[in-house]
Order: C-alpha cells, then sequence, then structure tokens
C-alpha cells in the first residue's frame, strides 16, 4: 500500500491537484509556472517543450507545420496530464488553453479520477505582450521552429493572431487566480504562492 502523502502525489483529502497557468504569449507563464511548481515539488509539463522535442526530431518549415505540430503537442500534454492524474501524483502544466477545449480535456480528466483544479490566469496589457513577443522572438533563443523569423513575418502572421487572440479562462476549474503580469518587477512570487496554496488546499495545509 503506497502511503506517500507527499505534496507532489496528494492534499490531506487524498484528491491529486493541478494547477493550469493559463494566458496569452509572452504573459510570462512559463517562468511563473516553473517557479511555482519548483515551490510546490510539482512536476511542469509546458505545451511547448513537447512541440520543440517534435521540432527537433521530425524538422521544421512553415507555419502550418508548426500548428500541426501544436495540436499534437496539446493532445500529448493533456495525456501526460490525465496519467499524472490518475497515478494520483500533483503537477503544473502550462499553455496558451483555449477555453472550450481545455474545458472538454479537464472533464474528461475528472471522469477518470477525483481532483482539485485550479487556473493562474497570466494578463497583460495587450501592446505590452506584443512588445514583449518580439523582443523574444527576435532574441534568438526561441527555436526556430516556431516561425519567428524575421520582424516583417511576425507581423504578417503572429502580431495579428495575438491582437484578436480569446483570452477567456477555464470554466471547469474548482477556483482560478488572475495575475496582472504587464510589470513583473512588481510581482511577488512568495505573495502569488501564498494565494495558491490556499486555492490548492482551502482551509488547511497541505499534507507533508
Amino acid at each position: 500500500m503506497n502511503t506517500d502523502t507527499s505534496p507532489a502525489r496528494s492534499g490531506v483529502d487524498g484528491l491529486p491537484r493541478l494547477l493550469i497557468v493559463n494566458g496569452l504569449s509572452a504573459s510570462g507563464k512559463s517562468t511563473l509556472g516553473k517557479e511555482i511548481a519548483a515551490t510546490f515539488s510539482f512536476p511542469f509539463f509546458s505545451k511547448d517543450d513537447f512541440k520543440e522535442i517534435m521540432f527537433d526530431h521530425l524538422g521544421w518549415s512553415h507555419s502550418f507545420w508548426a500548428d500541426k505540430l501544436g495540436a499534437a503537442a496539446t493532445e500529448i500534454l493533456w495525456s501526460v496530464t490525465s496519467s499524472e492524474l490518475r497515478a494520483g501524483h500533483s503537477l503544473v502544466i502550462e499553455s496558451n488553453f483555449r477555453a472550450g477545449f481545455a474545458d472538454d480535456h479537464l472533464r474528461a480528466c475528472r471522469d477518470e479520477q477525483p481532483l482539485r483544479a485550479v487556473e493562474l490566469h497570466c494578463v497583460t496589457d495587450r501592446d505590452v505582450s506584443i512588445k514583449r513577443y518580439i523582443e523574444r522572438a527576435l532574441s534568438g533563443e526561441r527555436h526556430p521552429g516556431h516561425g519567428e523569423r524575421t520582424l516583417d513575418e511576425l507581423y504578417a502572421e503572429k502580431i495579428p493572431d495575438l491582437r484578436r487572440a480569446d483570452d477567456r479562462m477555464l470554466s471547469t476549474t474548482d477556483a482560478y487566480l488572475i495575475l496582472d503580469t504587464t510589470n513583473p518587477d512588481s510581482l511577488d512570487t512568495a505573495t502569488v504562492t501564498a494565494r495558491l496554496r490556499d486555492l490548492l488546499w482551502p482551509g488547511t495545509e497541505p499534507a507533508l
């Protein structure tokens, strides 16, 4: 019989915790999600991580191919999430989740395993997120498979998509926290983590 009751497995009620870090591109999701996952000793999974592995093994060419791999990476992310939850493991997942589509996946996870799900939704001023997106794309640090090669290409495809992107929250979580990441230097990660702890384990402390 497994008696491990650490936060990485469950809360005091025995339910695994799922923290969904959501928001538009360049809203700071990945950096924040990794920090919070480390604090809670949760594994962290990101759609872009899976997507870039596929780029490395399958190659990249145009935006259509990148979109196809992105869709596959999303399915892999939810498959891993489902497997971890069924094993009783808590985890953090990060992506720009489409609300209705992600809600369907979360419902499917709940059908397989009772859980508590919390969304951390990162929001930014849209012009600020576009500026960050451009800076990140032209920094040379992003995988070339994302198709963010030149400023002309960004303004032809990526920036219009970002301006009109739907930024709705999921409707099937147990709780949520909206976090304005427009000014990242003003964020107090310890305070954010404390607020999330209260949402993940309401009225009690996680099992240690």
